[in-house]
């Protein structure tokens, strides 16, 4: 029997093809030596690990992780007859079978989206069933009875032993980051470890917010939901940020809509003080230390905040993060990667809601083939970033129950301010807006 890995396990074991990354890093830190051939080997081997880890992947965590615990559930013989004589008041039927044992039914609806939902819980309810009502497009859509069973199948989930340990793991990483970010190598100097926890503190703060925010929204929602998942990096930025796995079936798009929003959001409340708190006095570099610095018109909203907080020209400096400003600017940068509208991330959650499955995977795989473009010819960064989501993310989303009904304008506009964020930014200042004088008259 083969082995099938959980999100969960392929974390734990990217943590550990990445640790000796760290060891070398710390090992060449201030010393004109090239990267070794092994330091190279070591850091291509999860890109070739990750792949065959998601082709042995649970299949309850896939995107169509319904169909896949239904199939574990030991059904009746084929009633696929009975199933479409059972719903034809709310659904014209085209077609009627069963799939691995699962009463399947395709045809258009007679009703409002809406209410055909509530109709089919009405019909399939007595029997044990739970209704998945699937839009199919130009063909109309799929109703997939369910055994209620599925439910408590898709609960089944990790010892929350892993999420301590990641969670440690993480601290132990940024705070290895947020030393080095101030030129502090504690392999050599780990007394003085105390430099890293400003750094730490405030971005493991700022990911807690964040996943916290998808937690509270998923549970008032009474979707059941693991605690978050840090992901430790023993180089860079100390972390991949964090995820939360959803473990139970969602009754509709308004609410994976919801819970997928309300992280950035969350998460937004804390970076933004954070970074505007940081960058408070930070003077402008002198032109020999360019180099060593950041360029506040590298991002819209980067030169927004910084000349808000300090006035002086638009965009036009060089600074260097505090520890804080820089943990607050990297909790902004792993936002906005989120919500970029691909598979599993925040941004593929919101699609989905918005668009429906189909066509959230047309945008997911059009977003991508962006960020790929991008990393071409903008910011070769990108390139790392694309494929991590590709691997991660993914394009599939596990639909909601109720994919059919469409959601109201008032969360098309928190779209809109979702999108605002990511293209703020990812986004460097125009060339036309550099050095504009924009001074609060309150400063």
């Amino acid at each position: 029997m083969r082995r099938i890995w959980r999100l969960a396990d392929a974390a734990v074991l990217l943590l550990l093809l990445l640790l000796p990354l760290m060891i070398l890093l710390g090992a060449a830190e201030r010393t004109t030596e090239r990267p070794t051939l092994l330091f190279w080997l070591l850091l291509l081997l999860p890109l070739f690990i990750l792949p065959l880890l998601w082709r042995r992947a649970d299949p309850e965590e896939c995107g169509q992780a319904q169909v896949a615990a239904a199939r574990r559930i030991e059904q009746e013989p084929d009633k696929s007859e009975e199933f479409a004589a059972l719903i034809a008041p709310v659904l014209d039927v085209r077609r009627a079978y069963t799939e691995g044992g699962v009463a399947i039914a395709e045809g258009r609806l007679r009703d409002e989206p809406a209410r055909t939902f509530d109709s089919l819980e009405r019909l399939l309810g007595p029997r044990g069933l739970t209704p998945l009502l699937e839009d199919q497009g130009a063909q109309g859509v799929r109703v997939v009875a369910l055994p209620r069973a599925v439910d408590g199948a898709l609960r089944r989930r990790s010892s929350v032993i892993t999420n301590i340990v990641l969670f440690l793991a993480t601290v132990a990483t940024t705070v290895w980051a947020g030393a080095l970010h101030q030129g502090v190598n504690l392999l050599t100097e780990p007394g003085r470890f105390m430099v890293g926890v400003p750094y730490a503190a405030a971005l493991l703060g700022i990911l807690a917010v964040h996943e916290f925010g998808h937690y509270f929204t998923a549970r008032r929602y009474g979707v059941d939901v693991t605690l978050p998942y840090f992901i430790p990096v023993p180089m860079g930025l100390g972390t991949f940020g964090a995820f939360i796995q959803m473990k139970s079936l969602i009754r509709s798009r308004r609410a994976v809509f919801d819970i997928g929003i309300a992280g950035p959001l969350a998460g937004l409340v804390v970076a933004l003080p954070a970074l505007y708190f940081g960058l408070r006095g930070t003077a402008p570099l002198a032109e020999e230390l360019h180099t060593t610095g950041v360029y506040s018109g590298s991002s819209l909203l980067l030169a927004f905040i910084y000349q808000f907080a300090n006035g002086g020209e638009l965009g036009s400096a060089v600074i260097r993060l505090s520890p804080i400003a820089f943990a607050g600017w990297i909790g902004l940068f792993i936002t906005a990667l989120n919500l970029m509208p691909v598979g599993q991330l925040d941004g593929g959650h919101i699609a989905y809601g918005l668009f429906g499955q189909r066509r959230a995977r047309q945008i997911g795989i059009g977003a991508f083939l962006v960020m790929l473009g991008l990393g071409l010819f903008v910011w070769p960064g990108l390139l790392t970033w694309a494929v991590l989501i590709a691997l991660i993310a993914g394009f599939a989303h596990m639909p909601a129950l109720d994919d059919v009904t469409p959601l109201d304008g008032k969360r098309f506009a928190l779209a809109g301010l979702a999108l605002a964020v990511l293209v703020l930014t990812i986004m460097p200042l125009p060339a036309g807006m550099r050095g504009l004088m924009l001074d609060c008259p309150y400063m």
